[in-house]
């Protein structure tokens, strides 16, 4: 029985030393949400290019389709398109049917590429340059900027400085000091759309020599950079 009340007495004792919880003051922050959208131009394009040849027999159709892509990539490649940048799209070889199904005589064969144009101001020159070289269908141009990473970057520093902007005006109206950021979690992206302004098709005063090229606009790309950010606050 004594040496149960002794250690009664230890027990009471390193509790009255040990601070209570509920005796510190909680932890105060501040949560907000920046927000930031910057824009740049475009500095890249992607066209797609189509060709189709006709025959009695599927290896003769196929044999024309091949020859004109081969024409259309010589054309590209021409004008400075990397072969790296060129990629096939498809290539299919099928009998010719009528409107309701019905087989015709003969075979058609198709087959498609797409190109990346690392010089944007030659988009419609490379246009041009594939339908002269026997492209029967063009889909594009998309445009879009190659290495979006440093403009994601400088979003995201900019929604930084409109969050902490946000957290100093709610701490002053709260009667409270801001403190450092203590919790930051981010998110970026670059949007879908384009918005485009005035563009001339080629540079004031040049002289062009035969037909215009196909008209293309680059516009710019928008980003989006959002960061949630908790600051401590006294």
């Amino acid at each position: 029985m004594p040496l149960l009340r002794f250690a009664f007495a230890c027990l009471l004792a390193a509790l009255l030393l040990v601070p209570a919880a509920s005796a510190q003051a909680p932890a105060r922050t501040i949560s907000v949400t920046g927000e930031a959208s910057l824009t740049a131009a475009n500095d890249t394009a992607r066209v797609g290019f189509g060709v189709e040849g006709r025959g009695s027999t599927a290896p003769m159709a196929l044999r024309r389709s091949s020859a004109r892509l081969r024409r259309v990539l010589t054309a590209l490649g021409g004008l400075g398109v990397a072969t790296g940048d060129l990629r096939t799209r498809s290539v299919s070889v099928s009998r010719r049917r009528d409107r309701r199904g019905r087989k015709l005589p003969g075979y058609i064969a198709r087959g498609g590429v797409s190109a990346v144009v690392r010089d944007v101001k030659q988009t419609g020159t490379v246009i041009d340059a594939g339908v002269n070289a026997g492209a029967t269908s063009v889909t594009g141009p998309d445009f879009f900027i190659d290495d979006p990473q440093a403009l994601l970057r400088q979003a995201l520093v900019v929604a930084f400085r409109d969050a902490r902007s946000k957290a100093a005006e709610l701490a002053t109206e709260a009667g409270l000091t801001l403190g450092a950021a203590v919790r930051i979690r981010e998110s970026s992206f670059v949007g879908s759309e384009t918005d485009t302004g005035p563009q001339a098709d080629s540079a004031p005063g040049e002289v062009r020599a035969g037909p215009a090229p196909a008209p293309t606009r680059p516009g710019r790309a928008r980003v989006f950079g959002t960061v949630y950010v908790v600051f401590e606050a006294r």
